[in-house]
């Protein structure tokens, strides 16, 4: 006897109906659960954000407690600009509150005194200044005093022998550096400018060159054009006075009488001097 395949009239079966709403039941359940989880995420970021706001404000209010003269804080201030007009009107015309001029830089360097170190306080110069990092400035080119620039070493020299007498070092102390082969300056000019500020003037290259070296210590660096020109632009006013000095030529190897006699200036090759006599006389 063959089998055979029974169909039911009217739809499906009541197991297959079963099936198809507990599908919808699961996919209808997926969605709503996963934003349920999300609500509950944001929530309770809600409040965890509530707390640390009132954590704060209960800080802030123990701190105002605790002080006993309230918050520290400070009074307004006006801040400048190139274009500020009304700032110092606003500030006369409210309680608290200042107004501060825009600052322009340093004050202009004022040469109150300047003391000449002479030859027998070089030692407590060097002790009390010697270890400085120095700082220099000769030639300035078309923004300095060209006649400085230009002028021949030996009249300047003449000028700070006017101005100031003697220097203060001479290759006559500086000679025994020629030994080690140690270039050695014809002059240096020690001075302490307003009881804090240690400056040397010294020769370029010896009687052949031209201009001046004006040494101060590098905490002054950006001050030494107005040393400069407070320093030196004097020279140039005053009249040359005698000298007489001792230079070592290092190219061609031989000593030199250099200095003005009062009428003319002089370059004269000499034999090796006796440096232990000191500095040579006119």
């Amino acid at each position: 006897m063959r089998g055979s395949i029974k169909r039911t009239k009217g739809g499906p079966d009541r197991n297959s109906c079963l099936w198809l709403v507990l599908a919808g039941l699961v996919l209808w359940m997926i969605p709503t659960s996963a934003t349920a989880q999300t609500e509950g995420d944001r929530g309770a970021h809600a409040l965890i954000e509530q707390y640390q706001q009132a954590i704060a404000q209960e800080r802030v209010r123990r701190f105002l407690r605790e002080t006993k003269d309230g918050f520290p804080g400070r009074p307004a201030r006006l801040l400048p600009t190139a274009a500020d007009t009304l700032g110092p009107w606003l500030a006369a015309r409210t309680p608290g509150v200042t107004y501060e001029e825009e600052a322009e830089g340093p004050a202009p360097l004022v040469v109150e005194a300047v003391r000449h170190v002479r030859h027998f306080e070089f030692g407590w110069f060097e002790q009390a200044y010697g270890n400085s990092s120095w700082s220099y400035l000769g030639y300035m080119g078309s923004q300095g005093l060209a006649q400085l620039d230009t002028t021949q070493t030996p009249h300047l020299r003449a000028r700070l022998q006017a101005h100031f007498g003697d220097p203060t070092v001479t290759m006559a102390e500086l000679g025994r550096q020629r030994a080690s082969g140690e270039p050695s300056p014809q002059f240096v000019y020690a001075l302490v400018v307003n009881d804090s500020m240690a400056v040397q003037i010294r020769d370029v290259n010896g009687p052949e060159d031209r201009g001046l070296i004006l040494m101060a210590e590098s905490r002054w660096r950006d001050r030494l054009p107005e040393l400069r020109e407070a320093l030196l632009e004097p020279l140039l006013e005053v009249e040359p006075a005698p000298y007489v000095d001792y230079y070592f030529d290092r190219e061609f190897n031989h000593w030199q009488h250099t200095g003005y006699d009062g009428s003319a200036y002089f370059i004269e090759r000499i034999r090796p001097p006796n440096l232990r006599r000191g500095r040579p006389q006119l």
